[in-house]
């Protein structure tokens, strides 16, 4: 499976943990579990999205190396 897949599971996760959170909070609204979100579902998001960007980064540069190299890899 490519960077790019793992990526992408990657982002979907996130997105379906950030849908399912939404789902959550309509039944549970309260102090703690606005402490819960701020403390362990917050961070989330800008930790993956900077992990989908080191992804992209690897991605390409793992291209560029297949491409300069060749079969010789």
């Amino acid at each position: 499976m490519s960077l790019h897949a793992h990526g992408a599971k990657l982002n979907d996760a996130l997105k379906r943990l950030l849908h399912d959170w939404d789902d959550v909070r309509r039944q549970w609204d309260d102090p703690a579990s606005r402490r819960f979100y701020e403390e362990h579902v917050a961070p989330l998001e800008p930790t993956v999205r900077t992990a989908l960007s080191a992804i992209d980064q690897m991605a390409a540069v793992l291209q560029q190396v297949e491409r300069d190299c060749g079969d010789r890899v």
